[in-house]
């Protein structure tokens, strides 16, 4: 499959599924609204780590409470067990090998995940959405989604 259309499928599925059943498809292009999107990615967060997956020990009432009201995810693949390989993996769709990240990028390393390659924050950007990243980033000297 073509990374640009596994991309764009990838953007358009998570924007799809969580419309608000109040928003009709076929609406004028002043009436659509996006519904919004938080992505959350954590570092050394296991499967069973969160109330709302099962962890009877650990209370997170606040993203329990996300997880209830939005979209959670059951299946999952990380690109790499480090960090920074494995979000370029989810932005762009791409493995390690594609984008040339092996191992967590320290600052000013000289490595960084090229400026031309298309990620899902470029897409939904593209799509009408302000895209924003605030915490750790460890890809590139800047944030462009």
């Amino acid at each position: 499959m073509d990374r640009r259309i596994f991309i764009k499928g990838m953007a358009s599925s998570v924007a799809l599924s969580s419309i608000p059943q109040n928003i009709k498809i076929g609406s004028s292009k002043k009436n659509q609204k996006h519904p919004n999107i938080i992505f959350i990615f954590c570092d050394d967060l296991g499967y069973g780590d969160l109330g709302c997956y099962g962890n009877p020990v650990i209370r997170t009432p606040h993203l329990d409470k996300l997880a209830s009201e939005g979209m959670r995810f059951t299946d999952f693949y990380a690109a790499s067990p480090v960090c920074s390989p494995s979000r370029a993996g989810t932005i762009t769709g791409r493995i390690p090998n594609r984008t040339s990240i092996y191992d967590w990028i320290p600052a000013n390393s000289g490595v960084y995940l090229r400026i031309d390659e298309v990620s899902v924050t470029r897409i939904l950007k593209s799509m009408g959405y302000t895209t924003c990243h605030s915490g750790k980033w460890h890809l590139n000297s800047r944030f462009d989604g």
